[in-house]
């Protein structure tokens, strides 16, 4: 009999916790509610302790945060989970212990295509790599009367901005995870800037400053004196990939009086001039086409550094 009213309470206890919701597996996720924590959204506020469907990061899965680039690097194990999840939302909203970090949210861009419509601190990713960037904007292409408006707007935002980075910055140098590489050019002998192409309503063609780091000569892994490709890694080889046009430096000294363009390789383009980055076969490929003589010299000021550090090989 005992034993029965055993039974009995125990599944007493079983139905009220069933019809009160208490069992943890159907307790709702909530948002963390310290530490740094990501919410997407496709538009509007977030409140923090919501359901977290739309958590897509938080400070855990930060490997660390170029503070020169804006780069963010996320864990091996979770960069594909927070890729995927950015892609369903428009908009990020950043929140330290409950309290908004900016405000208005941070909109989301995919692909490196410049923006003359979101003149305002971006998140941009191509699928790989993450940026938080306001590297992006083009006014160039507007018409002028637009231009100095937009302009100030601009220097708002970015006032604006710089204040809620200290937040974010400060937060992850705490956690160990910010990586300063500001007035780095000076140490880095060779670096690749890309620039961006864009059109206005009259289809004439802007080329934006070349203010985007794409790689430096710790980026190469080997330059082949025969065929001329130069390895990259994937990574890397995905960033050239999505800029038209790279200008090159060596020593803070531009190399190359023309910008090098990035070209697949087509029956199209197999007669064109100039200093190329020719992408055949998943590689990449230095090719000069009737190029001037200062641009031969800078060819071979080129190979000699490479030769120099060790990454050039012939075979």
């Amino acid at each position: 009999m005992k034993r029965l009213f055993l039974i009995f309470i125990s599944a007493l206890i079983c139905g009220v916790v069933a019809l009160t919701g208490c069992n943890s597996e159907n307790e709702p996720k909530m948002f963390p509610t310290e530490g740094l924590y990501v919410i997407g959204a496709k538009s509007g506020n977030i409140t923090a302790g919501n359901n977290a469907e739309n958590l897509i990061f938080t400070c855990d899965n930060i490997v660390s945060f170029d503070i020169t680039t804006g780069e963010i690097v996320f864990a091996e194990n979770k960069v594909n989970n927070v890729i995927s999840r950015v892609s369903l939302h428009s908009e990020l909203h950043f929140f330290i212990d409950d309290k908004p970090v900016f405000s208005p949210p941070i909109r989301i861009h995919h692909g490196w295509v410049s923006s003359n419509d979101d003149f305002d601190l971006q998140f941009r990713t191509d699928g790989i790599t993450v940026y938080l960037t306001d590297a992006y904007m083009n006014i160039d292409s507007l018409p002028a009367v637009e231009r100095e408006s937009i302009r100030v707007e601009i220097e708002t935002n970015k006032e604006r901005r710089r204040k809620e980075l200290e937040v974010f910055i400060r937060y992850l140098s705490d956690a160990g995870k910010v990586l300063d590489r500001s007035g780095m050019e000076t140490v880095w002998s060779l670096r690749a800037m890309g620039s961006i192409i864009t059109e206005n309503q009259d289809s004439i063609a802007t080329i934006s400053a070349a203010n985007i780091l794409v790689f430096t000569e710790d980026d190469i892994i080997s330059f082949n004196l025969t065929t001329n490709e130069i390895v990259f890694n994937e990574i890397t080889k995905t960033r050239i990939s999505n800029y038209p046009m790279l200008t090159l430096f060596f020593n803070n000294e531009r190399l190359f009086e023309e910008y090098i363009s990035v070209l697949q390789e087509t029956s199209n383009n197999q007669r064109a001039e100039g200093v190329m980055f020719i992408m055949r076969d998943s590689k990449i490929f230095l090719e000069t086409r009737n190029t001037s003589q200062r641009s031969k010299n800078d060819f071979d000021i080129l190979i000699k550094f490479l030769s120099d550090i060790g990454k050039t090989i012939e075979k």
